[in-house]
């Protein structure tokens, strides 16, 4: 379904929610032989151009339509709201695509001019053009501040001696509409229609709910109409009868009839007249409607699962008119559209790693078209941290992954299934979402229509799909559900909606609104799902008031951390270092480096690895007594004020000539050459150490820890004891291209080269 776009420029709390209502009156038939069947689609203006909201369903044969369908609107008190609705006569099998329909007329408003208006109503004509003179009809547009309410009711209606409107030779074929009465008290609303039950003159009807805001708008004691009408498939509907209460009565007399009136009816037989039959809730049942934040704050995780596409209809990555182009002035969509989605989800996901699929591209090794397959060329593990991870790993792969096609969807989402299949733990409960980003449309629509309606019924898994260039996606309209159900080619059709379509073009240029739209449907996905497999949310979780840590990159300890675990003073830490270092070199210090020269490197982002030349020569003067307390490991202070140890500029004739003068011992490598683990494991002697942590600490060269410690911030523990075991040994060479693309702007990586096996 299309969600819920706000204008784009950031998210304010709205002043309210308001409900739309939409209705018509002596529209222009646009059928020769009929009447038109129309349909009305509601958008609200988004930057320069207009977010569907929706579309109502379609009234047969009817030039004066009321519609069912309520739409749900923030109103900001302080914003224009521009809002359009489009009528269509529906005379296509595929009614989402609304090039193929009648276009009746259309007619703009704000929501600020309907609200200011008396009783919050307003008629509007519709019109083909800018001309008004020859309009299409009147639209009517109600609004209505919605109360917000977690409780539902569930109903069950039956009806006994109904009156026969069809004559002697067959009976009525009954259904029941409930409707409410506006706030003005003067129009009603429909809230529900019944199946048709065929013949029968005394119905039960099947089982129905509705949320107390839809029902009433949260007061059971508004003013309920209960309907029950003939259904006349070649004309108009005739009425049987009605009555009006109140939702608060109906609760009260659950099993108790109400009578149904017939003016008409009564007119015509007299005396004769009783009633025109009663009406029964065999069923009223209250119950609360769980919401997003009550599985949140049971402990639900949401995780996220990327597919990007490879094909070759992206156009070669070093082409700057391809969709995969790395543009240094900017990202490109594929980068956007992760970023807008994965910074969201991650907040939601405990461990904050994400598998990460290709499709349609030939991966290194492989001599064919792979239609999913793990980004970082591990299928036991195809995680990524973050979303810089994910960032980092698509930038790598595209010199690696030769684009190809066709653009298949079903292996991607049957993967997806068995990832949230297998994790899926009921004591813990869990929601996937896949995100499809592609840039052309699909080619096994079927195959990927059989994946969806199986998900529907079996995963607790949504799929968002964004379409990014300018291909045309009317296939992807196709399986958003705004048409109906979708039916597998077994004929089982969905058990609930679980696609959202987004067309990157429609938000350029504004990321908030492009985020609001891709994620806005998830919610109510996540809750429907849950309704069907009646999982109700787990017990709220005591508080742990959960420390978050800052933005990657900062050192600084939060301050309930530092009274725990004071640090020393900045002007000691190189003092104890030695000191420590000395005593046992097993035993090492976590800080090596000043305070000073870790916040003042850190903070610089545009260069992380450039320490500040004013820290730098404090690190220096601090540490004079002997060559090894140089910072960093022994090279001078000529050499660092050349800029000469820096990820990307690293001379090797400095790096000699730091080794030369510098008496440092691997034992006093920085916290991040050596990882925590091994440090903590080592304390006693090096030789209870693991052998991977005895290579580590012995064959280690101080080049190495140049190198490492030039690079080490932006990398984590394990990711620098890999790479650094890799070099030790001389097998650097050996890694793959995901391994080595990793690290591709790494100093370590560059400069591997230029040391022998020995060094």
């Amino acid at each position: 379904m299309y969600a819920t776009a706000p204008p784009p420029g950031g998210v304010r709390p709205p002043t309210s929610s308001v409900e739309l209502s939409l209705s018509a009156k002596s529209l222009k038939d646009r059928d020769i032989i009929s009447k038109s069947d129309p349909f009305a689609v509601l958008y609200v203006k988004s930057g320069s151009g207009w977010t569907k909201l929706g579309k109502t369903e379609a009234k047969k044969d009817d030039l004066n339509p009321t519609w069912a369908k309520l739409f749900l609107v923030e109103y900001h008190f302080e914003s224009v709201q521009q809002l359009k609705v489009e009528v269509y006569d529906q005379d296509s099998s595929s009614p989402d695509k609304l090039k193929d329909q009648d276009f009746i007329g259309g007619a703009e408003f704000t929501l600020g001019q309907l609200m200011g208006a008396p009783g919050q109503s307003g008629s509007f004509l519709l019109t083909r053009g800018k001309s008004t003179s020859k309009h299409q009809g009147s639209l009517l547009v109600k609004a209505e501040e919605a109360k917000a309410s977690s409780e539902a009711v569930r109903f069950r209606f039956s009806a006994t001696s109904l009156a026969n409107m069809d004559g002697m030779f067959s009976k009525s074929d009954p259904f029941l509409i409930i409707s409410r009465l506006r706030e003005d008290g003067q129009s009603w609303t429909q809230v529900h229609r019944t199946e048709t039950i065929d013949n029968n003159l005394n119905p039960n009807w099947r089982v129905f709910e509705l949320p107390m805001q839809q029902l009433c708008n949260g007061d059971p004691k508004r003013p309920l109409s209960l309907q029950v009408f003939d259904e006349d498939r070649g004309g108009k509907s005739d009425l049987i009868g009605h009555v009006q209460t109140t939702f608060e009565e109906i609760q009260g007399k659950r099993g108790t009839n109400f009578v149904l009136h017939n003016e008409a009816l009564q007119k015509k037989k007299g005396k004769k007249y009783t009633n025109a039959g009663l009406l029964v809730a065999t069923e009223v049942e209250i119950f609360r409607d769980h919401t997003f934040i009550d599985y949140l704050r049971g402990g639900l995780e949401m995780n996220l699962i990327i597919g990007i596409d490879y094909t070759a209809s992206n156009g070669p990555p070093n082409d700057p008119r391809s969709l995969h182009f790395i543009d240094p002035r900017g990202p490109n969509q594929y980068q956007h559209a992760i970023s807008a989605t994965v910074s969201i989800l991650q907040e939601y996901d405990a461990d904050k790693q994400f598998p990460v699929y290709g499709f349609g591209g030939i991966p290194p090794g492989a001599y064919d078209v792979d239609h999913c397959f793990p980004l970082n060329l591990n299928p036991s593990n195809p995680e990524v941290a973050g979303a810089q991870g994910v960032l980092q790993l698509y930038t790598a792969s595209l010199g690696h992954i030769r684009l190809h096609g066709p653009t298949f969807f079903a292996p991607l989402i049957n993967q997806s299934m068995r990832i949230a299949n297998q994790l899926s733990d009921p004591r813990k409960q869990k929601y996937f979402v896949l995100l499809i980003i592609t840039d052309g449309a699909i080619m096994d629509m079927q195959g990927a229509i059989d994946a969806l309606v199986e998900a529907s019924h079996t995963s607790p898994l949504s799929i968002v799909i964004i379409g990014v260039g300018p291909a045309d996606f009317s296939s992807m309209v196709a399986l958003d559900g705004d048409g109906g159900k979708l039916r597998a080619s077994n004929g089982r059709v969905s058990a609930r909606d679980i696609v959202q379509f987004v067309p990157y073009n429609r938000f350029v240029g504004y990321p908030d609104a492009l985020t609001r739209e891709t994620l806005a449907e998830i919610p109510r996905q996540l809750c429907q799902y849950m309704k069907v497999r009646r999982v109700t949310p787990n017990p709220a979780l005591p508080p742990t008031y959960h420390l978050f840590s800052e933005p990657t990159g900062n050192l600084h300890r939060d301050k309930f951390h530092r009274k725990a675990t004071p640090k020393p003073h900045r002007r000691d830490s190189n003092k104890e270092v030695i000191n420590h270092s000395q005593d046992n070199p097993a035993k090492l210090f976590p800080m090596d480096t000043s305070k000073e020269v870790i916040n003042h490197s850190q903070a610089n982002q545009a260069n992380p690895a450039k320490p500040h030349p004013k820290d730098t020569n404090k690190a220096i003067n601090n540490s004079r007594a002997t060559p090894a307390k140089l910072f960093p490991m022994g090279i001078s202070k000529k050499d660092i004020s050349r800029n000469q140890v820096t990820r990307r500029r690293a001379n090797p004739k400095v790096i000699n000539k730091a080794i030369n003068r510098s008496q440092a011992t691997p034992a006093r490598a920085h916290l991040k050459v050596i990882s925590k683990a091994a440090t903590q494991r080592s304390e006693d002697t090096l030789g209870k150490a693991h052998p991977m942590e005895r290579l580590l600490v012995t064959q280690a060269t101080v080049a190495d820890c140049v190198l490492l410690r030039a690079t080490s911030r932006e990398r984590s523990p394990t990711q620098v004891q890999d790479v650094y075991c890799l070099l030790s040994t001389s097998r650097f060479q050996r890694l793959s291209f995901v391994q080595r693309n990793c690290f591709n702007n790494c100093l370590l990586y560059r400069h591997a080269s230029d040391f022998d096996e020995d060094s």
